[in-house]
């Protein structure tokens, strides 16, 4: 099973706790490549329930909490057909 991590940061810096562009999450690999990408447009702050909901969507498990990464947040994630 290959290591994968998702990330999820904002597209744009928060303007008074708001994020106007919405979010962003990449799913990355091993090397820290981008494998996938999925747009957020609606959230203004991170949601996790709503990340975790795209990832799930296009076939990733979350595999453990999210935690704060610089701007964004970051989970070991999964691809289902690799459970």
């Amino acid at each position: 099973m290959s290591e994968l991590y998702a990330s999820c940061t904002p597209n744009s810096l928060p303007v008074e706790g708001r994020t106007p562009h919405g979010y962003q999450v990449n799913v990355l690999d091993e090397r820290m490549e981008i494998a996938d990408t999925f747009e957020l447009p609606a959230l203004e702050a991170f949601d996790a329930d709503q990340a975790e909901l795209t990832l799930t969507s296009a076939g990733y498990v979350p595999q453990g909490p999210w935690s704060a990464a610089g701007q964004g947040y970051m989970c070991q994630v999964a691809r289902v057909d690799e459970l």
